[in-house]
């Protein structure tokens, strides 16, 4: 089978079109909305909602790819309850404005039945009013400690929570780095924000020293007034939380500018974009950074190699992007991909595109549903799908092995 040759700048669109041999069916802005009931053979809508362009632009430009494939492996195994799937995608702009202005757009005008992103938590949170209002369900990305159950009860989020993964990056530098004095550098986004004050309450809690906090304007390439306020405070661990790559790149770069040779510890958006880390720090980008990732992303040294199910993903992504699969950071095209089968499961189940249906089933079904990313879990009290017991620490987080995985810390 040929391979379609995905770039990372394409329009999306076109992303799409080259999979069209293969059972992909687009969307066209002047088809009339399904029937409802839909007979055999009328598409179920997919509005995918990320952003293309912005701070965010390097994950919404990964979605379309994970999402391609998806919708490539679905629609030629006879799409969703027999039906075929069709893809309408919109571009938020990285701006929570424009998110709800697009949301209303493929809710109201495109008729879509169900939503995939956004992929951060400013604009997952601004969108949440009009999916609920909608009854649409709503797989996103979003981290931020404000996604409940009460301001979106037909959402979910594929990150762990802010506070989750705050949690365990104060643990991993208090337990394992042994550190005293500790240091915190983040995004101002919501999620970001949210999993600082996480860890500036379990600082406390475990009795170590804040030695200092600060905030960098999501986008930012220059952060070095904030990391030489820090290296003032001298603290001996600094916990980097930062979105994409693009904002781990630059406060790498900038300690190595000015020589400020100390560990750190980072969130899941330090690993998701490895190359774009490495393209814009340097080949020692990760020689003192360590950060989190789930757990079927990485290895213990006695784990047998290429058996597992990201080894096997990698494989059929590699076909599917064809010679532009070196400029992928995997990670990132995971979390469409994963999020489209975690919607045909729910559709499935539940027999319908209704929104409450197909909340109703991911509480109670969520943890009998694999994903790449592993095992989902939800219930009526949080619609996280993933938590602590999902995620380790990696490090060397450059250096994969040959099937992929990254080491993980402490085994």
């Amino acid at each position: 089978m040929r391979s379609p040759n995905v770039m990372l700048g394409l329009a999306s669109a076109a992303v799409l079109s080259m999979a069209l041999g293969s059972g992909v069916v687009l969307a066209q802005a002047s088809k009339a909305p399904a029937a409802a009931p839909a007979p055999r053979g009328t598409p179920i809508k997919i509005g995918v909602l990320t952003p293309r362009s912005g701070a965010l632009g390097e994950v919404g430009r990964h979605n379309t790819i994970g999402i391609g494939l998806a919708m490539k492996e679905i629609n030629a195994l006879g799409g969703i309850m027999g039906r075929p799937v069709e893809i309408i995608e919109a571009d938020d702009q990285s701006d929570p404005t424009q998110a709800v202005n697009e949301a209303r757009r493929l809710i109201s005008r495109e008729k879509v039945d169900v939503i995939y992103g956004p992929a951060g938590s400013q604009t997952g949170l601004a969108v949440l009013p009009v999916m609920t209002e909608a009854k649409i369900a709503n797989v996103t990305v979003v981290g931020s400690t404000a996604f409940t159950v009460q301001a979106g009860p037909y959402a979910f989020s594929l990150n762990p929570s802010a506070e989750t993964q705050g949690v365990a990056l104060v643990d991993f530098a208090v337990d394992q780095m042994k550190a005293k004095s500790i240091g915190i550098i983040h995004d101002g986004g919501g999620q970001a924000k949210a999993a600082a004050e996480a860890m500036v309450a379990q600082v406390a809690k475990r009795g170590v020293t804040l030695a200092g906090r600060e905030e960098y304007a999501n986008g930012a390439t220059d952060m070095t007034p904030q990391v030489l306020n820090l290296r003032r405070a001298r603290p001996d661990h600094l916990i980097l939380f930062a979105q994409v790559g693009q904002d781990t790149g630059h406060v790498m770069r900038n300690l190595n500018e000015i020589g400020w040779d100390i560990k750190v510890s980072g969130s899941l958006g330090t690993l998701s974009g490895v190359k774009t880390v490495l393209q814009i720090a340097g080949p020692d980008a990760y020689k003192n950074l360590s950060g989190t990732n789930l757990k079927p992303f990485s290895y213990c040294a006695n784990d047998p190699v290429g058996t597992s199910p990201y080894t096997k993903f990698i494989e059929r992504l590699k076909e599917f992007a064809g010679n532009d699969f070196a400029k992928l950071s995997p990670n990132l095209v995971i979390y469409s991909y994963d999020a489209l089968y975690l919607l045909k499961a729910a559709i499935e189940g539940a027999k319908t595109t209704a929104g409450p249906a197909i909340a109703t089933w991911i509480e109670a079904n969520a943890n009998k549903h694999v994903g790449i990313e592993g095992q989902f879990s939800a219930s009526k009290t949080s619609h996280f799908l993933f938590g602590q017991e999902n995620m380790s620490i990696i490090i060397n987080g450059d250096k994969p092995r040959s099937d992929g995985l990254q080491r993980r810390y402490g085994c």
